[in-house]
C-alpha cells in the first residue's frame, strides 16, 4: 500500500510492554529503576552547567537507560518543570514536544 505523496515515512511507535497487573495513573512507579537508586543519585539537578552537575545527571540517566517503564515515566513527567523524567532533562523534553508539534 503506497503513502500519500508529501508523507514522511516514520518507525512505528515503540510501544511499551508494562507488568502484568499495572493499572491506574502513577502505578508503573512501583516498577521504576530509580526506585532502587542510591539516595546520592540526584533525579532533581538542572539548570546548573558545571561538569559536576553534568556528571550528576548522567548518574541518574543511567538509570532510566534500561527501565522497563521508561515511557510511562516521559509521559508522566511530560509538564513537570524539574528532574529527569523518562531519561531526559527539562531541555529535552521541551525540545521532544517541539519537535512533536512540528510534526503535526
Amino acid at each position: 500500500m503506497s503513502r500519500p505523496q508529501g508523507q514522511d515515512d516514520h518507525p512505528p511507535a515503540r510501544r511499551e510492554v508494562l507488568p502484568k497487573g499495572l493499572a491506574g495513573p502513577g502505578a508503573w512507579a512501583r516498577y521504576a529503576a530509580c526506585r532502587d537508586a542510591p539516595g546520592d543519585v540526584d533525579f532533581y539537578i538542572e539548570g546548573a552547567k558545571s561538569l559536576a552537575a553534568s556528571h550528576e545527571i548522567d548518574r541518574a540517566k543511567a538509570f532510566c537507560a534500561g527501565c522497563q517503564v521508561r515511557l510511562a515515566c516521559l509521559q508522566a513527567g511530560a509538564g513537570e518543570r524539574f528532574g529527569i523524567w523518562g531519561g531526559l532533562t527539562v531541555q529535552e523534553r521541551k525540545k521532544l514536544r517541539r519537535g512533536r508539534r512540528e510534526a503535526a
